[in-house]
């Protein structure tokens, strides 16, 4: 996946980088990276966004729960 690719996957879900950062578990910094491309977007992340694509309404719960999950140090 590409970084231009992530930006507009979130910015198709209507979400925000926090948000989106939130829902992957990792920092806001991180995420930014990885937009930016200044980090490699790990393949999980695509695989999220299938996921949330293919099961649009359970795309809320989905968000929710992961919205409890810790954040985690981008690397």
């Amino acid at each position: 996946m590409t970084p231009s690719t992530l930006k507009s996957f979130r910015a198709q879900a209507g979400l925000t980088q926090q948000q989106a950062a939130s829902l992957f578990g990792v920092s806001l910094r991180c995420w930014k990276y990885w937009e930016a491309g200044e980090r490699p977007i790990p393949a999980i992340a695509e695989r999220l966004w299938q996921v949330l694509t293919l099961h649009g309404s359970g795309r809320n719960r989905v968000i929710d729960a992961a919205l409890t999950v810790p954040v985690k140090s981008c690397r």
